[in-house]
């Protein structure tokens, strides 16, 4: 077995992350297959009708491990399952859930984050091929 091959490891059976608000754009990042598939739609006061756009991305060689070093990087196996300021009723929400083989997490969030959230987001989006994640 090549060196190569020996690196790859299976991609995660679920890894959702949706994030955005009411206003503006929202990010809806998800596997499919052997594929992530991001979704961008936008709710400005001219823009109530129309469809989210959807954007299938397939890198050249998905990088499996790459994303799983990131998730182990940050918080995300140790994450709570709510995050929320309280008397809080807008703003930016988002959701994340992943299942990759024994470990999983489920955590969603309103106008508060896990610890080192940003960075996790940068990191994610350096693995969309720079692509906005809010």
């Amino acid at each position: 077995m090549s060196k190569d091959s020996a690196d790859r490891i299976q991609p995660p059976e679920v890894f959702v992350l949706a994030i955005g608000g009411f206003f503006g754009k929202s990010f809806r990042v998800e596997r499919q297959g052997d594929t992530l598939s991001y979704v961008v739609w936008g709710h400005e006061a001219n823009e109530w009708e129309t469809p989210p756009t959807e954007e299938p991305l397939r890198p050249i060689d998905p990088d499996w491990r790459r994303l799983s070093d990131t998730l182990d990087e940050f918080w995300v196996w140790q994450g709570q399952p709510v995050y929320e300021l309280k008397d809080s009723v807008d703003g930016t929400g988002w959701g994340l859930e992943v299942r990759w083989g024994e470990r999983h997490v489920k955590s969603r969030g309103r106008n508060e984050y896990p610890e080192q959230f940003k960075e996790f987001l940068a990191a994610l989006r350096e693995q969309l091929g720079g692509r906005e994640l809010y």
